[in-house]
């Protein structure tokens, strides 16, 4: 009985101990939510953060495939949470958080991501008298990102001709509310800017 006992003990820490190192099986899919298609060479870095730290600990990097689809393993240790810096040329980049307390060990975990084309609006304007004064505010069009311009008013005063550009999701709406002389002429300039390419709003006054 004591042989039985101790040999049922033993099965049981070994168990508990393959158990401990358990992995998670994580697969993800990232597609472009303008077009909707995959997107394929998107780099997936993977950090880890210690349960009762905030620091972000590098695991790996990983690329998707043609169909858009990425996954890895990780093994059951102590982490607290799981952070994806999901990058691709022309697109938006996406930072994305997977808790450990979502995660499964019985079965695959799958995470499906959008991320979107950028395009441009390229604002050319052009004042011919000293004397102009000009108001403009985006009226739609991409914000809240380190990229985005700036919202509310810009004014500009004078003679001038001045370009810049301001990024959007590409296949949307760009325009901006412009304001002349106090408001003596007002307008609408739109336009949608093309997927990883650029359209011009001009205004000549």
């Amino acid at each position: 009985m004591k042989l039985f006992a101790l040999s049922f003990l033993f099965i049981s820490l070994l168990f508990s101990c393959k158990k401990g190192l358990t992995e998670f099986e994580i697969n993800g899919t990232l597609y472009t939510q303008s077009i909707n298609e995959p997107v394929k060479n998107a780099s997936i870095e993977v950090y880890k953060t210690t349960a009762g730290t905030t620091e972000l600990e590098y695991i790996s990097t990983y690329t998707t495939d043609e169909n858009g689809n990425f996954n890895f393993t990780m093994k059951r240790d102590k982490f607290a949470s799981l952070t994806l810096l999901i990058t691709k040329d022309n697109h938006f980049s996406l930072n994305e958080t997977i808790y450990f307390s979502d995660l499964s060990v019985e079965q695959a975990n799958y995470f499906h991501y959008f991320t979107t084309t950028k395009g441009w609006a390229k604002i050319h304007l052009v004042s011919n008298s000293a004397g102009n004064n000009l108001n403009i505010a985006r009226e739609a069009g991409k914000d809240n990102c380190e990229e985005c311009c700036p919202g509310g008013f810009q004014n500009f005063s004078g003679a001038f001709d001045t370009t810049f550009y301001c990024v959007n999701d590409g296949g949307t709406l760009y325009s901006f509310n412009y304001f002349i002389n106090n408001g003596s002429i007002t307008g609408l300039k739109s336009a949608i800017t093309p997927v990883g390419d650029t359209a011009t709003l001009e205004l000549i006054f």
